[in-house]
């Protein structure tokens, strides 16, 4: 390539997602440092200061033809000929990329390819460009994210093509390795989150200063998947903010993602009387975490960012990978499933000196072998380009 610009396209950057910013952040910060001159790249539609903010082009919408070759605008994802208006005219500033520019696809969705989502979404991610990959040579990176479960036979039809066609296909954890395996394919490597080696923002004085503040990331996804309804959800909250007020412990809520996020941080934050932060981007959010002495998450980058700067979790979430995280670092009773005596007797262990020396010291040890883990992937990344 040369001194050509390269093409990246990054798949799955779904802002105002803030853990799909930390990992497109992460992207860009190792490619950047790999070759002079990247153009990243994404097709989907997402705010514009969001894309802008992040300096992310547009792609133009694929066909399998030269856009202006036939006599209406087609696309394979829809079965009507589209329509002028079903084009948001970019910026004038922001050109649209044709497709033919790839050099290389990294996909960072994070957790989008299961039954949660049905099958649609791993054939219009994945499927329906592989062709166009396979044809032109251009490489497709999996990079760690959850998978499974799939219980629909569609994903098999999807997936394992998808799988055999990528380099490298990194299941986040062991259940999604099996998930994956059972899908089919050769390449997997498990790997764990790639928010793990990101740089950006990283400033060790948060983690050493007198950390005076607990933080509560809810996510409103523990509502959409059945996994508590409202009012539950926000009563087991309510007693972890309870508890650490108890403690004389300043509380703040603390939004990880969007509108509706927000509402639940202002609805929870209203009953227990407390602020909420609602910070710009990724970054920001990060370096909150490392300057809180706890943080109560049921988001699952919120969970990653509090154990990369060294902050406590203790965890409610809605699928395996919050499981599995907190496996991986030994710290399997941080993810509770109520309010229960358990979860207030875990959260005064939090605040005695030999619990949270315990709980520091397993955090500290497995980074270090994450971060030997994540720099051999790398490595193996741009060894496959």
């Amino acid at each position: 390539m040369n001194n050509k610009p390269m093409y990246i396209q990054l798949l799955g950057v779904g802002l105002p997602n803030r853990g799909a910013e930390l990992m497109a952040r992460t992207v860009m910060e190792k490619f950047d440092a790999q070759f002079p001159d990247c153009i990243y790249c994404i097709d989907q539609n997402i705010p514009e200061f969001e894309r802008e903010a992040l300096g992310l082009k547009k792609l133009r919408p694929y066909s399998a033809r030269p856009f202006f070759s036939r006599p209406f605008f087609s696309h394979p994802f829809v079965s009507r000929p589209l329509k002028s208006q079903d084009y948001k005219k970019p910026a004038k500033d922001c050109p649209l990329i044709d497709h033919s520019k790839i050099n290389v696809v990294v996909d960072i969705s994070g957790f989008a390819y299961g039954d949660f989502w049905k099958p649609s979404k791993a054939k219009k991610r994945l499927f329906d460009m592989l062709s166009f990959w396979r044809a032109r040579k251009i490489p497709l990176f999996i990079m760690p994210q959850a998978l499974g479960s799939f219980t629909d036979p569609a994903f098999k039809s999807y997936l394992k093509p998808s799988f055999n066609y990528a380099k490298i296909v990194c299941p986040r954890d062991q259940q999604s390795l099996t998930y994956a395996k059972e899908i089919g394919g050769s390449n997997f490597t498990l790997s764990s989150d790639i928010t793990f080696s990101l740089k950006e923002g990283h400033d060790p004085r948060r983690e050493d200063c007198e950390k005076n503040y607990s933080l509560i990331i809810p996510n409103s996804k523990i509502i959409a998947s059945d996994t508590l309804d409202e009012e539950s959800y926000i009563q087991l909250v309510m007693g972890v903010i309870n508890k650490l007020s108890s403690l004389g412990k300043k509380v703040y809520m603390l939004n990880h993602e969007g509108e509706n996020d927000l509402k639940l941080c202002k609805k929870i934050g209203g009953l227990a009387n407390i602020e909420t932060i609602n910070p710009v981007n990724a970054i920001e959010i990060k370096q909150r975490i490392a300057g809180a002495d706890l943080v109560f998450t049921s988001r699952f980058h919120g969970l990653i960012s509090s154990l990369a700067t060294g902050t406590p979790p203790i965890v409610f979430g809605w699928s395996h990978k919050y499981r599995e995280v907190l496996k991986e670092f030994d710290l399997s009773r941080h993810l509770i499933e109520d309010c229960s005596s358990e979860t207030l007797k875990l959260i005064d262990d939090l605040y005695t000196d030999q619990y949270r020396e315990s709980v520091s010291h397993k955090i500290d040890q497995r980074n270090k072998e994450i971060q030997l883990q994540l720099d051999k992937l790398w490595k193996d990344v741009f060894d496959n380009i």
